[in-house]
Parts: structure tokens; sequence; C-alpha cells
């Protein structure tokens, strides 16, 4: 026997009618993003606020707890990104890139940096410059030793170290008395420092980074009469 219930049809009824109605197409929350690493193009900016290039990445590998995913660069593409944020990104650095305005963005994250006076130093390798009005103006890397140190390569029978002690910068600037380097006898003028063995610092900017040491003659006799007036450090 059919029950003939007014409720029940009614209800059937409103069900057929709602599965006639199509669903909502599902939306993805939030802007579109990807996952790239920041390259060079020859042009590479010093700081953040400014275009850099980037490269598409894809992740892979095993999905488990301390597993060291697997990066896929695709290399053959270099997306302009805005970066912004106050650490300045080093080419190879992993960012997040979100649509905005039109614009891929992306934040380098807060600065790693170590704090010193009278700037902070970056966790990275830094440049050294010289001015020399015997030899020629030059420049050379300093190499980032962690945890708060960097030091260059022999250059010009010069070895260049800067650290970040006690909060402070101080730079060193060895020259060799006898001997090569770096294993011959050495002796350096620093900063700060005492005559005849000192440099000054009498320029600083932070940001974009920029120490300029003065050589005087009465400060740093040695470096002095080999023609050095004056060391810059920059990112």
């Amino acid at each position: 026997m059919i029950e003939h219930d007014p409720r029940r049809l009614a209800r059937l009824h409103e069900e057929a009618i709602r599965s006639l109605v199509p669903l909502p197409s599902p939306v993805r929350d939030g802007a579109p993003r990807f996952l790239g690493q920041v390259t060079s193009g020859g042009a590479m900016p010093s700081s953040t606020d400014r275009v850099f290039l980037v490269h598409p990445v894809s992740l892979g590998g095993r999905e488990g707890e301390g597993a060291a995913p697997d990066l896929s660069v695709d290399t053959s593409r270099s997306i302009p990104v805005v970066l912004i944020g106050s650490r300045t990104p080093a080419a190879g650095d992993l960012v997040a890139a979100f649509a905005v305005g039109g614009r891929w963005v992306a934040d380098s994250g807060a600065s790693s940096g170590l704090i010193c006076s009278p700037c902070s130093l970056p966790s990275r390798n830094l440049v050294i410059s010289w001015t020399n009005a015997r030899l020629g103006n030059g420049s050379t890397t300093l190499v980032y030793k962690a945890p708060s140190s960097w030091l260059s390569a022999c250059t010009q029978q010069l070895l260049f170290s800067l650290t970040c002690g006690s909060s402070r910068v101080q730079l060193g600037v060895a020259y060799y008395l006898s001997g090569s380097c770096p294993d011959g006898q050495s002796q350096a003028c620093v900063s700060p420092g005492s005559s005849p063995l000192a440099l000054s610092l009498d320029a600083a900017s932070c940001n974009p980074l920029y120490l300029h040491f003065t050589v005087t003659a009465a400060a740093c006799p040695v470096l002095w009469n080999k023609g050095y007036s004056g060391f810059t450090i920059t990112q």
C-alpha cells in the first residue's frame, strides 16, 4: 500500500528541485602564490623594496618529520618579484611570493644580522674596498664565518678581518713585516685602536650598510706609507 503523506511528497519535490541546481565551483582561499628561489640577472639590488628575479620552485621528497624536501628549481623562468622586509635577500634564498595588486610580492623576513654598533651586520659575505693613490683602488670579499666574524683572502699582502665583538664593529687590517701572507710575521692596524696601530671609523650608514675607516700618517704609518688612505665596508 502506497503512503500518500503530503509532507513527504513536498519534501521529495524540494529534493528533486535542489538536485537540478548546480553546486558552486570550489573557491581557493587567499591570493595566488608560488615558492621561488632568488637569483641574480646581473643587476641584483642591494636592498629591499626593489624588484628581484625569482626562479619558480616545486617541492618533492618524502613527507615525514625531519625529512629534507627535494627542490626542483625552474631556471628557465625568472619572475620579477618585489621583495619587502628588513633583510636583504641573497641569491639562493627561498621566498613565498603572493599576488598583490597585479604584482608578485614577497617578504624577505626580519633581518638575521648581528646587533653591533654603529650598525647591525648581516650574516652574509660583505665587501671591503680601499683607496690607494700609489697601488690603485680595489676591493675584495669578506667571507662570513659564523657566528660573528668575517675574513678576506690575502690581497696585496694584506689580510682583512671584521668582527662584531662586544656588540661593536671591529676592523683589522694585517700587513706583513716579514714573509708573505698569511704565514709571515704580521702586525695589524685596527679600529678601535691606538696609534701607531689605529684606524678611525669616521662615517657610517646602516641602510644600506656603509662603514668608512680612515688611515692617517700618525695613526697607522705603515699602511699610510704604502699609499692607503681609507677602507670602506659595504654589502
